[in-house]
């Protein structure tokens, strides 16, 4: 994907998580008191699965956007995920072996 199409999708995981999370006050507030802190990371589609399983065991939040397939990618395409909040040693855990995008 292009950078403007991947900074949409990610922008489409954002907003997914933030209604779901809205729904636990607790973990919502603390998110917004720690900072709002947001992290783009790159992986391959078999760490991606990976990630998504660990952090779904975990019980954390996990929001996967598909795309509709009018630009640049297949339709039903994963383009995105979005993992958490969640505390950062949880998220260290979870995608410390990734890198940045």
């Amino acid at each position: 994907m292009q950078r403007g199409k991947v900074i949409s999708q990610a922008c489409h995981a954002i907003s997914g998580t933030m209604n779901a999370v809205r729904k636990d006050e607790e973990a919502f507030d603390a998110w917004k008191q720690s900072g709002e802190a947001k992290i783009v990371l790159k992986a391959g589609m078999h760490d991606i699965a990976e990630v998504v399983k660990n952090a779904r065991n975990m019980g954390v939040c996990v929001y996967k956007v598909y795309d509709a397939g009018k630009t640049q990618v297949l339709p039903g395409s994963n383009t995105a995920v979005a993992i958490g909040p969640a505390p950062k040693s949880v998220l260290s855990l979870l995608t410390g072996h990734l890198k940045l995008y």
